[in-house]
């Protein structure tokens, strides 16, 4: 990306399509650029789903806010387009970088529909004491009582571990609600490892 800033410095080779070609591998570079960073993200070692799920509907959201400040020019977050740009030899191709942008927020949109239609089941996992019991699933409602009313495993689930929060829960005493995050949590583990976490004999 330097060298083709640094080309733009040599008026004399440049020429009107070139520019615009520049700009246009400038803003694809840059898109390609936050999908790297949302990537790094994703591989993380203790990702759970919820993880995961905040961190696509994050990179959504920055989409939604880069197609805006590409309409008008505003390159805040895109640092090369930002540089190119400042040379002025061509107006930026804005439909170029919002077509990118559209397909990437579509392919999101197709690839993540699990998730999208699993959104609710994922907050409730990712935190049972941020719901009301008559919206949560019958076989847990009763359970889900208990569990907002019991102060000793609200401390537990504010240390932050989910996995231990879930594993410190009775077997006996909350069964179904610990297969429930069992299911979201052995998408990303084996389903050995989650019998071992969860219902060791």
């Amino acid at each position: 990306m330097k060298l083709i800033i640094s080309y733009q410095e040599k008026p004399s080779r440049t020429t009107f399509i070139r520019y615009r070609v520049a700009l246009e591998i400038s803003s694809f570079a840059e898109l390609v650029n936050h999908m790297n960073h949302l990537n790094l993200k994703l591989q993380g070692e203790n990702n759970l789903v919820c993880d995961l799920f905040a961190l696509i509907k994050a990179f959504r959201a920055k989409l939604i806010l880069l197609e805006s400040q590409v309409k008008n020019c505003n390159f805040v977050h895109m640092l090369y387009c930002a540089e190119l740009h400042k040379k002025g030899e061509a107006e930026f191709p804005s439909s170029f970088a919002n077509l990118v942008i559209l397909d990437l927020k579509e392919q999101f949109r197709k690839r993540f529909a699990d998730l999208d239609s699993s959104a609710q089941e994922i907050r409730l996992f990712q935190n049972p004491f941020d719901c009301d019991a008559a919206d949560v699933p019958s076989q847990i409602q009763m359970e889900i009582i208990e569990l907002q009313e019991n102060y000793h495993i609200k401390d537990k689930y504010k240390e932050g571990n989910l996995i231990e929060f879930y594993k410190f829960l009775n077997s006996e005493q909350f069964p179904n609600l610990k297969k429930f995050a069992c299911k979201f949590i052995c998408i990303f583990r084996t389903a050995y490892l989650c019998e071992q976490t969860f219902f060791p004999r």
